[in-house]
């Protein structure tokens, strides 16, 4: 196919191929997985992994890394066997606005991960269930699945991984533009770009069908650029996808394309677009190693062509960025590699509390030297461990015990700086309450009530025992928190938690009967089907009183109620339903018969 009639096609790249849903799972007690952090160095990967700012997003992150590793994401592609995550920072369930920040988090995790690591082919997306304890209600972690780009994919895969070794060995070179061109026309001999009616089949935007033969070894750009990325990182090369598209449309990048940015060695980054610069036998050089002033084949230039969204999915979160684009072209054997003569941390000694985490920085002189070279490394991994952020010249430094350790950066095994790190033990920072649901009560003498109950209590802790301060006016049931009043006068009833946390309530003993001081109800309007029935629920304070209440309807032949609070709808129309203590106090809840 010609590379006019491919920029023609755009490139289709469905963002539905990176998507997530979030489903509330009342998952109790979910057992952490500790991320082994001392993951194999992979020059390429992680670089909008480095771009990650909070705990949750860097643990979510690191655990799924660790997992890709050990070649787990295959396993994970059922509810049953997916991957739990615990937060670092966790939120009460009731908060609308942390968890909308927290759904920013686990999307720009998620969206990094599939984007640093396209060793995970086979992936289309991922969703997850929100792991919620209680006591009080809180968000505590996820578990995380994925799922197939296309069904047939794992029959597909171990055929895919054969050619993907071939791909792998057949590309050589003596220095990185060799190889880098290597691979660009191997690729490119490879791979064809599909008819327009195969655009839209998952399978064409897989590197699957650009490596098998079943397939017609077509696929669209996404097959071109992670086939791309997968051999440079195998060969030890800084490669990066970048998604963008080269329109703008109501002020926003039109997204519909995807391409690479490789790393030469002199430090800088040029545009490799294998489907733009596919042009049958013999790949055209424009798209290869092509700086942001270069001229491409539209009549633009290509950093014209080619803008980056910094957004991978339909997510809203902060934006990532890719790296500054060389502004011209890269030009062969002009550019001799260039060792580094330093390597500055950004901290020289760092401390560290168990399971804290903190990132550490290389700046290099000369900046002519690509980050891939470096190699990080821990005198000792369960004290600290590194998590190389290869292609970003970053590592996040994890402390794993007490003790301490010497992170070192080195380049062909010369040492060139490096940072200590003392980890302490993590202090207890817990500290535990107890509310109840009222903090003074009346109870008439001889009368009990279960009424006073536990609000809230800290998590990992519960009722130890409950106490009176005075058992000749109120007894109190020690295991239950039952009270029973047996004369006039005042007592405080106290809480004791396991934990020591405590928490009273004053009650007072009266002669007479408590009486209702406010109604209200826990809706105020309700739908019902002919024939349908509910029971009208009501809280009254305080919680104690005991006199009568009356239910009564506007119109029986709508909706009738009985002397039990039982509302049972009889015919289409409107109603009120009106609950009155003894005393007049009042409370109404309005039925709809439909």
């Amino acid at each position: 196919m010609k590379i006019q009639n491919k920029i023609k096609n755009r490139y289709l790249w469905i963002l539905s191929v990176l998507f997530f849903s979030l489903f509330c799972g009342g998952q109790a007690d979910a057992q952490e997985i500790s991320a082994t952090l001392n993951q194999s160095y992979s020059s390429g990967a992680a670089y909008y992994g480095s771009q990650l700012s909070t705990k949750n997003e860097r643990r979510i992150y690191t655990i799924l890394v660790s997992h890709s590793r050990k070649g787990k994401i295959l396993g994970a592609g059922v509810q049953s066997n997916g991957i739990l995550v615990n937060f670092a920072d966790q939120i009460p369930e009731n908060n609308s606005k942390k968890l909308e920040a927290l759904t920013s988090e686990i999307g720009r995790a998620l969206d990094a991960f599939l984007f640093d690591y396209s060793e995970n082919y086979w992936v289309r997306g991922c969703k997850c269930n929100l792991i919620i304890k209680s006591g009080p209600s809180r968000v505590t972690g996820i578990r995380i699945w994925f799922t197939d780009a296309y069904n047939g994919i794992r029959t597909d895969k171990a055929e895919a991984d054969r050619q993907l070794k071939n791909l792998y060995a057949g590309v050589n070179g003596k220095n990185r533009y060799e190889i880098v061109k290597d691979a660009y026309e191997d690729i490119n001999r490879l791979v064809e770009y599909p008819p327009d009616s195969k655009v839209n089949h998952m399978v064409y935007h897989t590197v699957v069908s650009g490596l098998l033969s079943k397939y017609g070894h077509e696929g669209v750009c996404e097959c071109y650029a992670r086939l791309f990325q997968l051999v440079c990182q195998k060969k030890g090369i800084a490669c990066l996808l970048v998604q963008g598209g080269s329109q703008v449309l109501n002020g926003e990048v039109y997204t519909d394309h995807i391409w690479n940015y490789v790393q030469m060695e002199d430090g800088k980054w040029y545009l490799v677009d294998c489907t733009w610069g596919d042009g049958g036998r013999q790949a055209s050089s424009t798209y290869f190693l092509a700086g942001s002033s270069t001229a491409g084949l539209t009549g633009r230039t290509v950093g014209q062509e080619h803008m980056p969204t910094g957004r991978f999915s339909n997510m809203k979160y902060k934006s990532f960025h890719a790296p500054k684009l060389s502004a011209t072209a890269y030009k062969s054997g002009e550019t001799q590699a260039a060792a580094p003569k330093k390597v500055t941390l950004s901290a020289g000694s760092m401390k560290l509390t168990t399971g804290g985490s903190e990132a550490l920085t290389a700046k290099i002189s000369p900046s002519a030297f690509p980050v891939d070279g470096l190699t990080w490394s821990s005198s000792n991994t369960k004290v600290a461990d590194v998590t190389v952020m290869g292609s970003a010249g970053k590592v996040y430094i994890t402390g794993k015990s007490a003790g301490t350790a010497t992170i070192t950066v080195s380049w062909k095994k010369k040492t060139l700086a490096s940072c200590k790190v003392t980890v302490s033990k993590k202090a207890a920072s817990v500290k535990y309450k107890i509310r109840l649901n009222a903090g003074t009560l009346p109870l008439q003498v001889k009368k009990s009530t279960t009424a006073l109950k536990v609000l809230s209590i800290t998590a990992g802790d519960g009722i130890k025992e409950w106490k009176s301060s005075n058992t000749a006016v109120v007894k109190v049931d020690k295991r239950t928190g039952k009270l029973t009043a047996r004369k006039r006068g005042t007592a405080v009833i106290t809480a004791v938690s396991r934990k020591g946390a405590k928490a009273s309530c004053k009650v007072k003993v009266q002669k007479g009967q408590v009486t209702t001081g406010k109604l209200s109800l826990n809706k105020t309007s309700v739908e019902l089907k002919k024939g349908e029935s509910m029971v009208v629920k009501v809280s009254r304070i305080p919680l104690t009183a005991t006199d009568k209440l009356t239910y009564r309807s506007s119109n029986p032949k709508i909706a009738s109620v009985n002397a039990k609070g039982k509302i049972t709808a009889r015919k289409k129309g409107t109603v009120t339903i009106t609950v009155r203590s003894a005393k007049g106090k009042t409370a109404k809840l309005k039925i709809k018969v439909k």
